[in-house]
């Protein structure tokens, strides 16, 4: 399963009876309009590069994703200040949802998928196949 695959499943599991009658080609899509990609897939190390460039809580929250224990927990405003809110209702409009939402489904996706990429603190090797990724790998 593709990393992308694997995100807008969780994606639609967060949204519960809103995501009911959503079309997963269309959320995948849309998160690959959303998120940082490589290679045609989610792009996890630029993905957590842009968690974690944001500093403070959302920094110390990404070091919770990656590593083994409790997840911290991620806002639908934290999710419109990372992504930008008018990408987060585009991308809700893309899909065929609200802006707080997208941004809902999205705050509870992203910890999820960022924790299921990751092992002990760091990226999975799978994960980490660009170069980017490995320069990352270095400094977690």
């Amino acid at each position: 399963m593709s990393l992308l695959n694997m995100a807008a499943d969780i994606f639609l599991n967060q949204l519960g009876g809103k995501g009911e009658g959503l079309d997963l080609q269309k959320v995948m899509g849309g998160l690959k309009s959303l998120l940082p990609t490589e290679g045609g897939d989610l792009d996890i190390p630029a993905l957590l590069n842009m968690v974690t460039q944001q500093g403070g809580g959302l920094a110390a929250a990404a070091q919770s994703w990656l590593g083994d224990g409790a997840n911290q927990s991620l806002g639908s405003q934290d999710v419109k200040s990372l992504l930008g809110e008018d990408k987060v209702a585009q991308f809700g409009s893309q899909i065929g949802v609200e802006t707080d939402t997208a941004a809902e489904g999205l705050a509870g996706m992203l910890p999820k998928l960022l924790d299921k990429s990751s092992e002990g603190g760091s990226l999975l090797s799978g994960v980490v196949s660009s170069g980017a990724g490995s320069l990352l790998k270095g400094l977690f």
